[in-house]
């Protein structure tokens, strides 16, 4: 259920889209010292002033809210740079994680990878996530909807790319199954997520460490459990995954 590396390489997305594993922990993906450091930058930096969501504060925000607000979509793309540039402003002297991420996945995908781009247009791809102590991420399924209707057809797997973690709690939660969207609305009842408690037992639970770096399927339902202690921060993007001849994609 679980594939467990100390190197990113290309059977980390292999395993992921034939279903043989549910999560990829690539361990030390950078060393925990420097995260801690980074996530100490991000809060000096004020990028990780909480919104409601958990997502932090940034010149921009991630896609699956253009979705919710169509309006949104040209702001959005017009703040991605600035989005970026933010975020690798805020980890220098360092190399922003999501750089080094993004660079890896291109020398290790025989057919490289680049930021994805809608109507000619680049993504965003980074957004900085904080859980303060007792928060949860609620149950829920992320899915990048195609605009238009010959789109190629796409695996979205979500990256997570853990720079501090609680003491206690703070799980990643994974439950090997899809809901319908009439389903999953009528189990979150007009929040943002569904409670994990009427999901059950997870298929995959796992306490990520400062540093590792998980990547899962993001169509299956996922959440993250109440921490104890230090937030829970951490830097997140998607990779599209389209056939093992066409490049992968990142964004937020």
């Amino acid at each position: 259920m679980i594939f467990e590396v100390s190197v990113l390489d290309r059977r980390c997305i292999d395993k992921l889209v034939s279903q043989e594993v549910l999560a990829v922990r690539v361990s030390g993906f950078i060393p925990s010292s420097l995260a801690l450091d980074i996530a100490g930058q991000l809060m000096d930096c004020g990028l990780c002033e909480q919104k409601e969501d958990g997502e932090a504060v940034l010149p921009g925000f991630s896609f699956d809210k253009v979705h919710e607000q169509p309006e949104l979509i040209d702001r959005y793309f017009e703040q991605a740079p600035a989005c970026i540039a933010a975020l690798r402003r805020c980890c220098a002297p360092y190399l922003s994680p999501v750089d080094t991420l993004r660079c890896m996945l291109d020398e290790t995908w025989p057919a490289g990878s680049h930021l994805q781009s809608m109507d000619g247009r680049k993504m965003l791809a980074g957004l900085p996530r904080i859980l303060k102590p007792d928060m949860c991420f609620l149950a829920r399924q992320d899915v990048l909807e195609p605009r238009r209707p010959r789109a190629q057809p796409m695996r979205q797997l979500a990256c997570n790319i853990h720079l501090s973690v609680p003491e206690n709690g703070g799980e990643l939660q994974i439950w090997q199954h899809l809901l319908g969207d009439e389903k999953f609305d009528a189990l979150r009842d007009g929040s943002p997520g569904i409670d994990p408690i009427l999901l059950g037992e997870p298929s995959v639970r796992l306490k990520p460490e400062p540093g590792e770096l998980v990547i899962f399927d993001s169509r299956l339902l996922h959440a993250v459990s109440p921490g104890e202690g230090s937030p829970h921060m951490s830097l997140s993007l998607f990779i599209g995954y389209r056939g093992e001849t066409l490049p992968l994609t990142c964004w937020s």
